[in-house]
């Protein structure tokens, strides 16, 4: 017997597919992701599964090689650097599947009273509740707030956590200063000048000379103290604009500085308790 595979129809499937399960992981992560970048990948993805498939058809060794597959995607698209990483951004990827094909298998159909179906219907039906009701807990908080950061024409979207605990402010212009996560800053600036800013959230030492002459970004070192009372500067510099869309609210040349350690995974930027004051 002879099969016909139509390698449009898989590749458009694979593409949608792809698009779906990158996005659902972005959401485990609670990390933003850029659409262009998003859908580039879901394209290279596509094809490489789509070539596959078509090579190793009668293959019993298929499965691993569409796993090696996304194993690559996944390396590839989110730039994972460790073993560790890697692991994490896998697992995210595979509870992402089971979402995405559970979804599809629940309106797809089939033998509704089989174990897999069950399986995969459970799964989903459980992951889209517990996603649902971390969302609205989030909003019935009023803690948290997106916001879209704009920097030399660059924009970048964010959440926000609204701390009472933030009470820096900038001495120089007198306007509160918000915490920026350091790996965003990657967005708004070059590779050479990153550098300089790994280099800070290693050692705690920011070459402000090096970075004025790397990027045309101004950035100023502001004193602070923490809960402990331990004294330090940190790196600060003006954000063109800074858009909150669910209250439809523009903020021009807002103080940010440059936090050493990595915020937690479900916001980036630390606002300032005095922010609506501004």
């Amino acid at each position: 017997m002879k099969y016909i595979v139509y390698a449009d129809v898989i590749f458009f499937w694979n593409f949608v597919i792809n698009i779906c399960v990158l996005t659902v992981t972005h959401k485990l992560l609670h990390t933003q992701f850029i659409l262009k970048r998003l859908i580039l990948w879901s394209l290279i993805t596509g094809a490489l599964t789509d070539a596959v498939y078509i090579i190793f058809f009668d293959n019993i060794l298929l499965p691993l090689f569409y796993a090696l597959s996304y194993i690559f995607m996944t390396i590839m698209y989110f730039k994972t650097t460790s073993i560790r990483d890697l692991l994490g951004k896998n697992t995210a990827l595979i509870i992402s599947m089971l979402i995405v094909y559970g979804i599809i298998n629940l309106f797809k159909g089939g033998e509704a009273l089989s174990f897999l179906h069950l399986l995969i219907s459970l799964t989903t039906g459980t992951l889209l509740f517990c996603l649902a009701a971390r969302n609205v807990s989030k909003r019935l908080s009023g803690k948290y707030h997106k916001l879209s950061l704009c920097m030399s024409g660059k924009k970048v979207l964010v959440t926000g956590y609204q701390d009472t605990g933030n009470t820096l402010s900038d001495p120089y212009t007198n306007k509160p200063v918000m915490i920026l996560d350091y790996r965003i800053m990657k967005n708004f600036i070059d590779t050479k000048t990153y550098v300089l800013i790994t280099n800070y959230q290693k050692t705690g030492y920011m070459d402000y000379e090096a970075f004025k002459q790397l990027s045309h970004i101004k950035i100023y070192p502001v004193p602070y103290s923490t809960i402990s009372s331990s004294c330090d500067f940190m790196p600060v510099f003006l954000m063109d604009s800074v858009y909150f869309p669910d209250e439809n609210k523009v903020l021009k040349h807002i103080a940010f500085g440059i936090s050493r350690f990595k915020l937690k995974n479900d916001f980036q930027v630390l606002l300032n308790e005095n922010l609506k004051a501004v």
